[in-house]
């Protein structure tokens, strides 16, 4: 993502082994089944109670799990980033879900849901009806900026870039189709920068604050995060704001480069 540097530790994606939180209680997580946890549950069911608590104190838990036969802990529980891209990427993998109906419900509820849910939306959609499907896939962007330039840890910043990353799976149809149709995914940037709802959400920012190295280490301690700790004051959030429009300036520039190769 143009705009924001991308450091070489990244808090979010950079998996802590066991011994770095050594002395802190952590729970177990069961190996994921990509369909079994959305098995037997109604779209209105699984995208139920996103977390809106931007006023509300947090109290962030290491959970621990296996990866790549490596036990690590990292910060998990509803709503935040960790739990939100797996359940993202659950949605995204499950076999028995209906594209039309998936979509429906998410764009019903697209201001109330954290932006990977966006990128989710953009693929069920993009082969089908490519301008519909970047219009979100923009939207998604811009909404994650939004999201993390509204976080009062810094380190956050730097997984703005691994939010994408990690999405990349979700993404890869919509960022094929921006390849094909450079020019119309320009138009669509425009529009979203010019028009689009970027900071009509209720989704709390937490989903990515929940990122940074100051929730993982008030998990470590055991530790709660007062509002003004991982949130910044309502008076800072336009530049937030002019930073999302500075993104999507990046990728209409970069966009409309690409179309005149």
């Amino acid at each position: 993502m143009t705009g924001f540097s991308v450091r070489p530790a990244l808090a979010g994606l950079a998996l802590l082994i066991l011994q770095a939180c050594a002395g802190q209680p952590e729970t177990p997580l069961e190996p994921v089944d990509w369909n079994a946890p959305l098995a037997g549950r109604s779209i209105d069911e699984i995208l139920a109670a996103p977390d809106r608590g931007i006023d509300a104190a947090k109290q962030p838990v290491l959970m621990a799990r296996e990866r790549v036969g490596v036990r690590v802990v990292d910060v998990r529980g509803p709503g935040t980033w960790r739990t939100t891209l797996d359940h993202v990427h659950r949605l995204s993998r499950a076999e028995r879900l209906d594209d039309a109906e998936v979509a429906r419900a998410i764009e019903a509820r697209a201001a109330e849901l954290p932006a990977p849910y966006l990128f989710e939306l953009a693929r069920r959609i993009v082969e089908a009806d490519p301008q519909r499907g970047l219009y979100w896939y923009a939207l998604g962007q811009a909404r994650t900026v939004y999201a993390g330039a509204r976080c009062a840890d810094p380190s956050v910043r730097a997984n703005i870039q691994a939010t994408l990353i990690d999405l990349k799976p979700v993404s890869e149809k919509a960022r094929v189709e921006t390849f094909d149709n450079e020019r119309l995914y320009a138009r669509i940037l425009q529009q979203v920068r010019d028009q689009g709802p970027i900071t009509d959400t209720t989704a709390s920012p937490w989903w990515i604050c929940s990122s940074g190295q100051r929730t993982l280490n008030a998990a470590r301690r055991g530790e709660t995060l007062a509002k003004g700790d991982w949130l910044l004051p309502r008076a800072d959030w336009p530049a937030a704001r002019k930073a999302a429009r500075d993104h999507l300036d990046a990728e209409i520039a970069r966009a409309l480069r690409a179309a005149a190769q």
